[in-house]
């Protein structure tokens, strides 16, 4: 079983923290940017595209298992 060492610090707000203000200038036009596309409108990944194919094929398979049996 893995063992996990996690510790929770606080920090005093943001100040002398360095590259703070430039981190939440781009956090900031960020989250003003348009957002990515997702679901149908994202490009598939490999693995999905994997996964389509996997699951035409299963189904391809089952509709000719079907039809010989009978």
């Amino acid at each position: 079983m893995a063992v996990f060492n996690i510790q929770v610090r606080w920090s005093p707000g943001h100040t002398r923290i360095i590259g703070n203000e430039a981190a939440d200038r781009l956090a900031d036009a960020e989250a003003k940017a348009p957002s990515q596309p997702y679901g149908m409108a994202a490009e598939p990944t490999a693995s999905r595209v994997r996964s389509i194919a996997k699951s035409l094929l299963n189904a391809a398979r089952q509709r000719w298992w079907d039809q010989t049996r009978t």
